[in-house]
């Protein structure tokens, strides 16, 4: 490691306002994942603590117009596992009633 690169980190200037401070990801908490589905395409969110990590969308492609319901419900989760693993993530599903 470079003392220099070491000492400028250490000098840096604490921020003043809430704007200016960042929210990174905690590794002692869990993550929140919300996926859907529609007839028009694919959504999902990553939360931690109430905020907002990811969130990402799509269109449903040519075929998958086709699919029915459950499936598009499945397709919804494949593409939030695809944007937890972005992420690193562990996605524990729970289906919500």
């Amino acid at each position: 490691m470079d003392p220099a690169k070491i000492e400028s980190i250490k000098d840096w200037v604490s921020p003043k306002s809430p704007t200016k401070i960042h929210q990174f990801l905690d590794g002692s908490e869990d993550f929140v994942t919300y996926c859907d589905a529609s007839i028009k395409g694919l959504g999902v969110v990553l939360m931690q603590r109430d905020k907002v990590i990811s969130y990402a969308s799509r269109q449903l492609k040519i075929h998958e117009k086709n699919y029915t319901p459950p499936d598009l419900e499945l397709g919804a989760v494949v593409f939030a596992l695809k944007i937890c693993f972005e992420h690193e993530a562990t996605l524990l599903v729970r289906v919500a009633q």
